[in-house]
């Protein structure tokens, strides 16, 4: 700017390759003095507690969280008794983001619950398939043996996220290939655990063994828990977990928990656990159409009620506001005495932006509101703003 005290930064969306969240980190030194380093927010790594910024691309939301803190000292005992999840909630995102391609054979793999939680020194997976299925019921009703894993993306930078249902995008960090902890000719308790390599050409992954993982299955055969070594993972701040599944390699019919990020039509999720927040699903693709090229979008910095135009008026008259995040919004119009003349907005989910509503002088009742002074308020969340307004008839 003309101080020299700010600057702005345009960076190409296409050159991005992004598709749900960016985490920016700025970091500045002078003379050479990598000691004295000005970092905003403090380091990820060697600070205690550390917090990062982070950019939600779809939402247009940005938000500080704590990335490192202390740990959960608690073990949980990974016994396929399911008796130490007392507290955890389930990762359910609803049907939409579970059945995108159940087993043609039944329901043997619906995926129907999943659970994440860590201590200091494990990541633990729980998922429920089905009730009426069993793991079993996937060896004996198809003719070739099924695939089941369970993959964690644990580098920030990839932002695409994982394989999902395809070996064509980015591949998952980390991979575990639980239908070894159910097969009934070798059964395994310790399964391995992989890191991926690379791949062929932008074709099928190549992932090295680096350890192992407990997995167990429950009595009812529909359950089953999996710890994950958090120092084998290499996860500082979040990870992101996706269950698969084929039966039969039948591939149009593969099962995906949440469902498919590289879906042309959308919504689609990504459940994403934080070591110091817990566990979140939230929408990582909107749809092919929810972001416009050609339709530059400034991130609103404030919440803002604007002055009507015209004022004063007659007999209609234009309300802007901006809210910067999305949350339930309310728009209310009073006289004089604190009555409620009309609900322009009542309560309706909006999207961070700008908003402009038209009030047409009529009262919730249908009847034209007097000349006078009126007041307009903006609700969203816990803030609020007022302004006033003249009605001239």
């Amino acid at each position: 700017d003309g101080s020299e005290t700010e600057m702005e930064i345009g960076i190409p969306f296409n050159v991005l390759d992004a598709s749900t969240n960016v985490r920016p980190d700025i970091d500045m030194v002078g003379m050479w003095d990598w000691g004295n380093p000005d970092e905003m927010p403090n380091d990820n790594l060697g600070a205690d507690p550390a917090y990062m910024i982070d950019y939600n691309l779809i939402d247009r939301v940005a938000s500080v969280f704590q990335a490192k803190g202390p740990q959960i000292d608690t073990p949980i005992l990974v016994d396929g008794d399911m008796f130490d999840w007392d507290g955890i909630s389930v990762a359910d995102v609803s049907e939409i983001a579970e059945d995108t391609g159940d087993m043609p054979t039944g329901p043997e793999f619906d995926v129907k619950d999943v659970w994440i939680t860590s201590d200091s020194n494990f990541v633990y997976v729980r998922i429920g398939i089905d009730p009426t299925g069993t793991f079993s019921g996937q060896w004996s009703n198809y003719a070739n043996a099924p695939v089941f894993e369970l993959w964690f993306d644990t580098n920030i930078a990839d932002t695409v996220g994982l394989g999902w249902g395809g070996f064509w995008i980015l591949a998952g960090d980390y991979k575990v290939n639980l239908q070894d902890a159910y097969n009934p000719n070798n059964p395994q308790s310790e399964i391995t655990l992989w890191k991926y390599a690379g791949d062929y050409d932008g074709a099928f992954e190549s992932y090295d063994s680096i350890g192992t993982v407990s997995a167990a299955v429950n009595t009812n055969d529909n359950e089953i828990e999996v710890a994950v070594p958090r120092d084998s993972i290499m996860a500082g701040t979040d990870i992101r977990l996706f269950v698969y599944s084929v039966g039969n390699e039948v591939w149009d019919n593969e099962e995906y928990f949440p469902n498919d990020q590289t879906n042309d039509v959308g919504p689609s999720y990504v459940l994403n656990y934080n070591f110091i927040t817990g566990a979140s699903v939230f929408k990582a693709v909107a749809g092919p159409t929810a972001i416009e090229d050609d339709d530059p979008f400034t991130v609103p910095a404030s919440f803002n009620l604007e002055q009507n135009y015209p004022n004063p008026f007659n007999p209609g008259t234009t309300i802007s506001f901006t809210i910067p995040h999305s949350g339930k919004v309310s728009l209310t119009v009073y006289d004089l005495l604190g009555k409620k003349v009309a609900s322009l907005i009542k309560e309706q989910q909006l999207s961070a932006g700008n908003y402009s509503v038209e009030w047409n002088g009529m009262n919730d009742d249908g009847t034209a509101a007097g000349t006078g002074v009126y007041f307009y308020q903006l609700k969203s969340d816990s803030r609020s703003q007022t302004l006033k307004m003249m009605l001239m008839r």
